[in-house]
């Protein structure tokens, strides 16, 4: 399998739209329709990447590969700081393809390069008087 960062992203913003404190979130091949366009045994393995990595919380029981089924508790203060990065559908395309002309795919490349465009948009709409750290006046 390969890592899909549209994928890996689609799943975070259907966790955080789907989740709600008072339940886990169960799912099976046959309830998941917004993942259609991708074999179920893609997304179970990109869950459970996103369960390793420490993005998503798991619920009672992991994600199951053998078992079909997906039981998460909503997503960790780490997988929002990167959906926040990469939330923007029009700073996503840039990401990728910045992140393309880098030449990597890993979660820092992906953060960095969503990270520089992020400051360089607070830049245009600031017309450059505000800064983050790190950042040249």
């Amino acid at each position: 399998m390969k890592r899909d960062f549209d994928l890996i992203r689609r799943i975070l913003l259907e966790v955080e739209d789907k989740y709600t404190p008072e339940r886990n979130i169960s799912l099976k091949p046959d309830d998941v329709s917004w993942f259609s366009e991708y074999e179920w045994g893609n997304v179970v393995g990109h869950f459970v990447l996103l369960e390793e990595g420490g993005y998503l919380h798991r619920g009672s029981s992991s994600c199951d590969r053998f078992q079909g089924m997906i039981v998460l508790n909503g997503i960790s203060w780490k997988g929002y700081e990167l959906l926040d990065e990469i939330r923007d559908e029009i700073l996503w395309r840039k990401t990728k393809q910045g992140a393309s002309q880098i030449g990597s795919f890993s979660v820092d490349t992906i953060k960095d390069v969503a990270k520089a465009l992020v400051r360089k948009k607070i830049k245009d709409l600031t017309d450059g008087e505000f800064t983050l750290g790190g950042d040249e006046a």
